[in-house]
């Protein structure tokens, strides 16, 4: 599926794969579905930190739009713990 019909708004986690080798095929069997970043003109590939990058600001940008952002959804009571929680790792 391209990237823009991809739905960031449901939990989600990115596994990515290079060129060569791709992702593991445990791991792909595991998973919901896949995504490419459609590409135009003479490029053929991005290296793998451009396209987490490119990936992660589309999933900001539906999550921003969805208002997912507007307001903390744990309260601070939850936040301080999960940084307690974090920190003791």
């Amino acid at each position: 599926r391209p990237l823009r019909g991809w739905d960031f708004i449901r939990p989600t986690a990115v596994i990515m794969g290079n060129e060569h080798s791709g992702v593991d095929e445990g791991l792909l069997a595991q998973a919901d579905g896949q995504l490419y970043i459609p590409m135009y003109g003479m490029i053929q590939s991005f290296n793998v930190s451009v396209a987490a990058a490119i990936i992660l600001a589309e999933a900001a940008r539906q999550r921003e739009d969805a208002g997912m952002y507007d307001a903390p959804r744990l309260s601070e009571a939850e936040l301080e713990a999960r940084l307690e929680e974090w920190l003791k790792k």
